[in-house]
C-alpha cells in the first residue's frame, strides 16, 4: 500500500527505480555479472562494437563516422548495419570510464528498457493524470515477450523517442508553441536514428498521429501550427538525411536476392504465450509459440482492447484522452495489419492482401523483411491503451481495492511474458582479454586478419568476436558480422577458413593484409604442432611474436589464447599473368539451357545482370545441375559465369563435367587455384556489379556440357545473371 501511496507523491523517481529492479530481473542472468557476460557472443557483440566505435571516432575523428575499421578494405563500412548514434552518446559514459565493450552493450540494455518504460509512464500521466494508470502502461511497453527475445539486439529496444515524441505533439495541439513542435521533431529524427525499421515506422505512422491529435481536440491545426511543424521538421531531418547518405551509397553494394522472412502472420499470433511462460505456457488453443514474442498477454491485451472501447464515450472524455486513445487505437491498427504480412489471415482464414505487400516496390523499404520489428508499433499502441483503461477502471472503485488491483496487476502483467531466461554467454573482457590485442595496438599499423575464421556453418554469429576485439586496437579488420555484407565478404570468410593453405595465405598478401593473427587452439591439438610448423616454413611468412597466456576454461567455446603473429609479405612477381584469357566467345544463339530443377532459362543469357537463372531453393545442395547443349560439336575452353547483382549466390562448389559419346560423362578438371580464387574475389572488391567466375578447362570437343554442384551450401541460392562460353583460353 506505501508503494501506492509513493506513486502518487513522487511518481517520476519511485516509477524509476522499479523499472530499473524489474529490468535486473529481466534480464537475469547477464545483470549478475554486466562486465563479463553478454546475452549472446552474436548480434549483442557487434552491437558492443558498433557503440565503442561511434564513441571512438566522435572524440577522435567524428566526421569519417561511417568510415569504420570494420569490413577492410570497404569504405564507409559502418553503413553496412545500424550506426546506433543516439544509443552510442547515451552510453558514452561507459565506455570512457571502462573501455569495456560488455559492460557498454549490457548498460544500453538496460538503460533502453528503463528510458521506454519511463517515456511511457510520462506520454501517459500527462495525457490522463493517473501515474497508477502510467505505470502498468510503462510496464507493458518495456516488460514484454518481445523485449525477452530483444535482450541479443538491445538497439531494437530503445524505444523510448516515441512517447516522448507524442506527449509533445499532444502539448503542441494544446498549445501550439515552437517548444512544443521542436520537441516533437526532436524525439522523432532520435527515434528515427535510433533504428532504421523505426524510421520507416515513423514516416507510415505521423500521419496518422497528426489527423489523430487534432480529431482528439476537435478542431483543425492552424496555419502558423502547420508551418511551426514543417518548418522545425525539416530541420530536424538534415541529420536524417546526413546519416541516410551513406548507407544509400552502400545499398547499391549490398543489393541481393534475399526475400522477406515471412510472408504472413496470423491474428491468433498475438494470444500464443510462450510454451514456458509461468503463467500462461499451458494455454495452446491459439498454437504454440516458443518465445511469446507477439503475445500480448491475455489481462493486458483484455484491457488494451477496453481502451480502445472506451473511446465510443467520446464527448466524455478530456481532450487529452480523447487524443490520446485514437492516436494509440489508429497505431495498434496500422502495426496490427502490417505484422500480418503480405497476406492476412485470421484462424487460417486468408482475410486478402495485408499492407506490408507494399514493402516490396518501395525502393530500399523491400529490405525490412523483419515481421517482428513491427511488434513495437503493437507495444506503442497497445500500451498507451491500456493506460486509458487502467485509469477508466480505476475511477469507479473506492482507493483500497484500487490499491490491490493496481499491485495486483503490476505484479501480473511482466508475469504473462516472463519465461526462465535461455540466454547469458561468458566474454574475456579486462585481464582475460589476449594478450595480442594491446600487443597490435601498439605494434601494427595495417590491416590484421585472425585466421582461422569461424566455420560459416556453425561460427558465422562467432564472427561478430573479430569486431569485439578490434576495439581494443582499431587497426582495419576484414571479418566480421553485420546486417548486409558487403561483396566478397562471405567468399572471403570462406577462403579464410581453410587456413592455413596456399589461397588464404596468397589472398591476404594481395589484399594488403599485413598481420596474421593465428589462434591454434582453433584446430585440433593432434594437429596444431605441424600446421604452426607448415606456416613458419613459408616463403611469404614471417612470424613476429608468440603469445603463451592462457584463458579460463569458461572461454574454450572461442578459441583464443597463444596466440602467434605473423607477418604476411608482399608478392613481387604478377602471378596474373599466368591466368590465360577467355576469346572467342560461343554464339548464344547456338546453344541452350535446361536443368531438373527449372526455371527461366533465358535469364542465364539475357546480358542483363539485373536478371539471372536460379535454382529455385534458399540453399544451394549437392544435387542442382545446369546442363548446356550446343546445336554442332563445339570447342569449349573457357566458361563465365556472371554474377551481376546476384554476387552472394554464386556456386561455391562447382564442377564441370562435358559429354562423351563413348563414355557418357568426364571430369573437366580447371584451375581453382590461388590466382584464380584472387580473381574471382578481386572483380567482386573492384567491381561489384561486374563479379564473374572464369573457369578455365583443358580445350574439348563437346555437345553438352554440365555444371554441377559438389556440396552443400545453406546461406544463399546459386543464380547465374549470365552464362558466357568460349571456344580458346590465351
Amino acid at each position: 500500500m506505501r508503494i501506492a501511496r509513493m506513486m502518487i507523491s513522487r511518481p517520476y523517481p519511485l516509477a524509476g527505480i522499479i523499472y530499473f529492479g524489474l529490468a535486473l530481473f529481466w534480464t537475469y542472468p547477464v545483470s549478475l555479472s554486466p562486465a563479463e557476460m553478454a546475452p549472446d557472443y552474436g548480434d549483442p557483440l557487434h552491437l558492443a562494437y558498433l557503440y565503442c566505435w561511434v564513441n571512438h571516432q566522435i572524440v577522435h575523428d567524428p566526421l569519417s563516422l561511417f568510415d569504420s575499421n570494420s569490413f577492410y578494405p570497404y569504405d564507409r563500412s559502418l553503413a553496412f548495419t545500424e550506426h546506433v548514434l543516439p544509443e552510442s552518446l547515451l552510453v558514452a559514459p561507459f565506455y570512457w570510464a571502462t573501455r569495456n565493450p560488455v559492460l557498454v552493450y549490457n548498460a544500453s540494455l538496460i538503460l533502453g528498457l528503463v528510458a521506454s518504460a519511463l517515456s511511457m509512464f510520462a506520454l501517459v500521466r500527462h495525457s490522463i493524470g493517473s501515474s497508477k494508470a502510467a505505470f502498468l502502461a510503462g510496464l507493458v511497453y518495456a516488460f514484454s515477450g518481445f523485449s525477452l527475445v530483444e535482450v541479443y539486439r538491445s538497439h531494437v529496444l530503445h524505444l523510448q523517442w516515441w512517447p516522448l515524441a507524442l506527449l509533445c505533439l499532444i502539448r503542441f495541439a494544446q498549445s501550439g508553441t515552437v517548444r512544443a513542435a521542436a520537441g516533437c521533431a526532436v524525439f522523432l529524427a532520435l527515434q528515427g536514428l535510433t533504428c532504421t525499421y523505426f524510421l520507416v515506422y515513423t514516416v507510415v505512422l505521423f500521419p496518422f498521429w497528426m489527423a489523430a491529435v487534432y480529431l482528439g481536440f476537435g478542431r483543425r491545426p492552424r496555419a502558423v501550427e502547420l508551418g511551426r511543424l514543417i518548418g522545425i521538421g525539416a530541420i530536424a531531418a538534415v541529420p536524417l538525411v546526413a546519416y541516410l547518405w551513406p548507407y544509400l551509397e552502400n545499398h547499391k553494394l549490398v543489393t541481393t536476392v534475399r526475400v522477406l522472412v515471412e510472408d504472413s502472420n496470423d491474428l491468433f499470433i498475438f494470444l500464443r504465450p510462450s510454451s514456458k511462460n509461468i503463467l500462461w505456457g499451458w494455454i495452446t488453443a491459439f498454437g504454440g509459440s516458443q518465445s511469446g514474442r507477439e503475445f500480448k498477454g491475455f489481462i493486458a491485451g483484455a484491457l488494451m482492447l477496453a481502451g480502445a472501447f472506451r473511446l465510443f464515450c467520446w464527448r466524455r472524455l478530456d481532450p487529452p484522452v480523447r487524443a490520446l486513445g485514437l492516436i494509440a487505437t489508429l497505431t495498434c491498427f496500422v502495426g496490427i495489419t502490417w505484422m500480418m504480412g503480405q497476406t492476412m489471415t485470421v484462424g487460417g482464414l486468408s482475410m486478402g492482401p495485408g499492407p506490408y505487400r507494399w514493402l516490396k516496390s518501395v525502393p530500399y523499404a523491400g529490405s525490412l523483411r523483419h515481421l517482428p520489428r513491427v511488434n513495437t508499433v503493437v507495444l506503442l499502441g497497445g500500451a498507451a491503451l491500456l493506460g486509458v483503461a487502467t485509469q477508466w477502471l480505476f475511477l469507479g472503485m473506492a482507493r483500497a481495492p484500487r490499491r490491490i488491483l493496481f499491485i495486483a496487476l503490476a505484479v501480473i502483467i511482466p508475469l504473462e511474458h516472463w519465461r526462465p531466461p535461455t540466454f547469458g554467454v561468458a566474454v574475456p573482457t579486462g585481464a582475460h582479454v589476449p594478450e595480442v590485442y594491446r600487443w597490435i595496438a601498439e605494434n601494427v599499423t595495417g590491416p590484421v586478419a585472425d585466421v582461422p575464421v569461424y566455420a560459416s556453418r556453425g561460427g558465422m554469429r562467432m564472427r561478430a568476436l573479430y569486431l569485439y576485439l578490434s576495439t581494443f586496437h582499431w587497426r582495419k579488420v576484414p571479418i566480421g558480422r553485420s546486417s548486409f555484407y558487403p561483396p566478397g565478404h562471405s567468399y572471403l570468410a570462406e577462403i579464410f577458413e581453410r587456413f592455413p593453405d596456399e589461397t588464404s595465405i596468397h589472398v591476404a598478401s594481395r589484399m594488403g593484409i599485413t598481420t596474421l593473427v593465428v589462434h591454434p587452439l582453433m584446430w585440433p591439438e593432434k594437429e596444431r604442432a605441424a600446421r604452426l610448423q607448415w606456416l613458419r616454413s613459408h616463403p611469404m611468412i614471417v612470424e613476429k611474436r608468440r603469445f603463451t597466456d592462457a584463458l579460463p576454461s569458461r572461454f574454450d567455446r572461442y578459441g583464443l589464447g597463444q596466440e602467434v603473429v605473423f607477418e604476411v609479405l608482399p608478392i613481387l612477381e604478377n602471378h596474373a599473368m599466368n591466368l590465360c584469357t577467355p576469346m572467342n566467345e560461343i554464339e548464344r544463339a547456338s546453344w541452350g539451357l535446361v536443368s531438373p530443377l527449372g526455371g527461366d532459362f533465358a535469364l542465364a543469357r539475357d546480358g542483363d545482370p539485373d536478371t539471372g537463372w536460379w535454382n529455385g531453393r534458399r540453399k544451394q545442395d549437392s544435387s542442382d545441375r545446369l546442363r548446356v547443349g550446343f546445336r554442332k560439336t563445339e570447342r569449349i575452353a573457357a566458361i563465365v559465369i556472371e554474377l551481376g547483382k546476384f554476387r552472394d549466390s554464386f556456386p561455391r562448389s562447382l564442377a564441370v563435367e562435358a559429354h562423351d559419346p563413348d563414355h557418357g560423362w568426364i571430369d573437366m578438371e580447371f584451375d581453382d587455384g590461388p590466382e584464380m580464387r584472387w580473381e574471382t574475389l578481386s572483380s567482386l572488391l573492384r567491381d561489384p556489379w561486374g563479379g564473374r567466375i572464369v573457369l578455365r578447362i583443358p580445350p574439348r570437343r563437346t555437345r553438352k556440357i554440365r555444371l554441377s554442384l559438389t556440396e552443400e551450401f545453406i546461406f544463399a541460392p546459386w543464380h547465374v545473371a549470365d552464362l558466357r562460353l568460349y571456344r580458346e583460353c590465351r
